[in-house]
């Protein structure tokens, strides 16, 4: 749920420090993404790997950035963060925006955690007169072009967010299940995978917290999404076939009973390894959703990668939460061929656009998620040892132990596996 309008109670300084640092932990590439943050004492650049604020200015901008972005109301909130993105090292604007998503999912999901409320605003900013609006108000230099923006704070008084359990689901695969555990420890969680299987109820769990409706009967969703449009459809493909996911519902329909892994991935031209895992999910997108046709053609697609970054972020998340491994993403223009893939009949105005296995890893020490160990993995162990939680290069795939210190520990458990491949 967005919120639009807030209290004056200023966000305590401990609690945005929070936000900010873990509003970076995902498993997927955020290189490229920087952020600002505005309020009354003026805007300040997070330097993420000092987990420190550097004031760039010590005049208020919010209500100035509001005009350049045509919506006033932000000014109203204590906290304004900015997501930029830095040209000179991520190159694609749709990259960029896929990790402003993510970026912004953590912050949509941090916020809740606090009891604080915000909003994603990204309409215009791609605009290159904006743009240059925003660039000259906060000081940026011309490399780095804003993405999005979430002003934040807390509720105003006699306002909530929607509250209760989750509902019995009308679907053909189990209800999500609820967790107690602390969506702060997620942030900087370890895994240990030992076998390579995904149950019904896992892959429920996974699927309605990338896709679903977090509320049953209250149409809020467990993402955010441009225009408040859903144009997003997940296949699942395993061993037994293909699965188009429903969110409606929350069930999993046919559309092919042959084992089509492994023909997506060469189709896709992804790696080998990924039609190795146990499932496989293919996020497309359908071009005739929603009354804006969901095209974001004025953004160049933009908006659908904020999308996109949002859901993968949730998959991460949950996948952390219920013991999981996931592949990096891999994006393909393979629309023809995969299309014939994921069903037997004809799939209309449908674009699959993204690849992600999942299942649970079978090689303690695997940590960039390629099905061996090898040196790269060892080399991310030792780029990381020595550190904790909090520190600038923990790796939580490398705490292999769950000390939360990564150590000689950790490197003999890789090393014993050093060599082994599915």
């Amino acid at each position: 749920m967005s919120i639009r309008n807030w209290s004056d109670t200023p966000i305590e300084d401990e609690i945005i420090k929070t936000i900010f640092r873990k509003s970076f932990a995902s498993t997927f590439d955020l290189k490229g993404i920087e952020l600002y943050m505005l309020n009354s004492s003026g805007t300040y650049r997070y330097y993420k790997e000092g987990d420190l604020f550097i004031l760039k200015s010590s005049e208020d901008m919010r209500y100035q950035l509001g005009l350049d972005v045509d919506q006033t109301f932000i000014a109203n909130a204590p906290c304004i963060i900015t997501v930029t993105w830095n040209d000179a090292i991520e190159p694609s604007p749709l990259s960029a925006h896929r990790r402003g998503g993510m970026i912004v999912q953590n912050l949509y999901i941090l916020a809740i955690r606090y009891n604080l409320g915000g909003v994603c605003i990204g309409d215009g900013l791609y605009a290159n007169k904006v743009t240059i609006k925003i660039q000259e108000h906060l000081g940026l230099s011309p490399n780095l072009k804003p993405v999005l923006l979430f002003p934040m704070g807390y509720l105003p008084q006699g306002q909530s967010y929607p509250t209760g359990d989750l509902q019995s689901t009308s679907g053909n695969v189990p209800n999500p299940l609820e967790s107690s555990i602390d969506v702060l420890e997620l942030f900087q969680k370890s895994v240990i995978w030992e076998n390579v299987s995904v149950s019904q109820q896992t892959l429920s769990n996974i699927l309605w917290s990338t896709y679903g409706y977090s509320l049953l009967l209250t149409g809020h969703r467990t993402v955010p999404s441009a225009y408040g449009e859903y144009p997003f459809q997940i296949y699942v493909c395993d061993e037994t076939g293909v699965y188009n996911y429903t969110a409606e519902s929350h069930s999993l329909y046919q559309t092919s009973s042959i084992d089509k892994r492994s023909d997506v991935v060469m189709h896709a031209g992804a790696p080998e390894y990924m039609g190795k895992a146990p499932a496989l999910l293919v996020f497309c997108w359908n071009s005739q959703v929603g009354t804006h046709n969901a095209s974001d053609s004025d953004s160049g697609g933009r908006f659908i990668n904020v999308g996109y970054g949002s859901c993968f972020q949730n998959l991460y998340l949950s996948a952390t939460l219920w013991g999981i491994s996931i592949t990096p993403t891999f994006c393909t223009d393979s629309y023809d061929s995969l299309r014939m893939d994921l069903s037997d009949l004809p799939l209309l105005n449908i674009y699959p656009m993204y690849l992600i296995g999942l299942g649970e890893k079978t090689i303690l020490g695997d940590i960039n998620g390629d099905y061996r160990v090898d040196i790269l993995d060892i080399s991310q162990i030792a780029r990381a040892y020595g550190t904790t939680p909090g520190h600038p290069r923990w790796n939580p795939n490398a705490d292999l132990d769950n000390s939360n210190l990564i150590d000689i520990l950790d490197i003999a458990k890789a090393a014993k596996n050093y060599g082994k491949e599915i």
